[in-house]
């Protein structure tokens, strides 16, 4: 013979110390022995969420910890982007930190009064992106992805006046290269 049928080795399992058999567990054994499959199946099936890029909007977003800034529109490799700009301190540490997603023609654009060398990290940033940095005259110095939540810094190659947070692969879409210029309307004072 081939062994006990399923039923037999579930009644077997059954048996109590007493020898007796006991039909309560059966039902029990059998839904604590197949609820965590089902759980890792469930989990197996979900597909990874991508945030998709949100429209534009004029609404206040849902987390207080984002606090719309002022935009300029900006031209970049010959296409219109409305950026918010981030001119102070407090605005340029938050930067793009706690958004979920951000429209494909939106960026950031960090301004100071001088050319330094430049570093950014992704603390707290849940979007891929893309940082260029310029020097005084809005030329570009260097182009680098950044992963999300990655503390180590992305340094600029140059020392640069303005850095700029697109969404990941747009400055290759655009074909930005190094010494092209950005132009963008006057900050808001």
């Amino acid at each position: 013979t081939f062994g006990p049928t399923g039923q037999q080795a579930m009644n077997e399992l059954d048996t109590t110390s007493t020898g007796r058999s006991s039909s309560r567990p059966t039902l029990l054994r059998t839904c604590l022995f197949l609820f965590p499959i089902l759980l890792a199946s469930l989990a197996c099936d979900q597909k990874p969420s991508i945030p998709a890029a949100a429209s534009p909007s004029t609404s206040q977003p849902s987390d207080p910890r984002i606090i719309p800034l002022p935009t300029v529109q900006a031209t970049i490799g010959g296409r219109l982007f409305n950026l918010e700009f981030a001119a102070n301190d407090d605005n340029r540490s938050r930067g793009l930190m706690y958004r979920k997603s951000m429209p494909l023609d939106h960026g950031m654009l960090f301004a100071w009064d001088f050319e330094d060398w430049r570093s950014f990290w992704m603390k707290n940033t849940e979007i891929p992106l893309d940082i260029i940095y310029l020097d005084k005259d809005k030329k570009i110095v260097s182009i680098h992805q950044m992963v999300p939540h990655n503390l180590a810094g992305v340094d600029s190659a140059e020392p640069a006046q303005y850095a700029i947070e697109l969404n990941v692969g747009v400055s290759a879409k655009l074909n930005l290269r190094l010494g092209d210029k950005i132009d963008w309307t006057s900050p808001p004072r």
